[in-house]
């Protein structure tokens, strides 16, 4: 019998939660599923609920925290920020992500940790566009409704690819494409007509 540490069973929580939902998380179910001894899963975790809590620690640190750190600086051109974002969401559990959000209706410890998620997502997702000097409400704006699109999208499909997410954001990234031209061009022409003004 192989040893098994807390991420292996991290990891099978959100398996579990990916291909049934948030009620087969239990302490015998996991340790069914890594062929441990439920002393296994007592010997990393007081009880069920300290490994609910841990199990959203990690999620938060893993899939938004480590994913936010791999981004390292902007890229030269914001439609190349973009497709980067696209890949980064490609990442993510979404069928676990959609099975917590039914999870954080009846759990507020849950809860808490999704509001944590949600709002690390949106506020950098604002403070990378706000650096391309693309305004503080189309910013918070594109944010809020990107991520709608994509929860929306977690409820609903089998799988959330790099393709279909792309497909899903597609017009979303028009408009603000049209939004950061208009303000460069804006901030470009204001010093011509102020030259010719003189």
């Amino acid at each position: 019998m192989a040893r098994v540490t807390r991420n292996d069973f991290f990891e099978a929580a959100l398996k579990t939660l990916r291909e049934q939902d948030f009620l087969a998380v239990s302490a015998v179910g996991l340790c069914r599923d890594l062929d441990v001894t439920r002393g296994s899963f007592y010997h990393h975790f007081e009880s069920l609920d300290d490994f609910v809590a841990a199990l959203m620690t990690y999620w938060r640190e893993t899939y938004t925290e480590a994913l936010f750190a791999q981004m390292g600086g902007l890229q030269d051109q914001l439609s190349d920020q973009l497709r980067r974002n696209v890949h980064m969401a490609a990442q993510l559990p979404h069928k676990a992500e959609a099975a917590l959000r039914a999870w954080a209706t009846v759990n507020c410890d849950v809860q808490k940790t999704l509001n944590q998620v949600d709002e690390m997502r949106r506020s950098t997702l604002v403070d990378v566009l706000l650096r391309y000097g693309i305004s503080d409400v189309i910013a918070t704006r594109y944010a809020c409704v990107s991520m709608a699109a994509i929860v929306g999208a977690q409820m609903v499909e089998d799988s959330l690819t790099e393709d279909r997410l792309n497909e899903i954001l597609h017009g979303l990234h028009h408009y603000l494409m049209a939004e950061y031209k208009a303000s460069v061009e804006s901030r470009t022409a204001g010093p011509r007509r102020s030259m010719r003004g003189g």
